[in-house]
């Protein structure tokens, strides 16, 4: 809504959203996941889900670069 783009796919963005969770990430969506499986991590208490939290971020990154 705040792009001025009908939020259709290949439609191309005519503003830069930087208000609300975009002022801080591009990629909110993956950040919520990443820490969801800090949250798991953390609530197992098993390292594995840490390891894929912090491997996810890089991940993450190169994949949406």
């Amino acid at each position: 809504k705040h792009s001025g783009t009908s939020g259709a796919p290949g439609d191309p963005t005519k503003n830069l959203v930087t208000n609300g969770p975009y002022r801080w990430l591009r990629n909110p969506i993956y950040a919520g996941d990443a820490l969801l499986l800090i949250g798991v991590a953390f609530y197992t208490r098993s390292g594995i889900f840490l390891l894929f939290a912090l491997l996810f971020f890089p991940c993450m990154d190169l994949f949406v670069r």
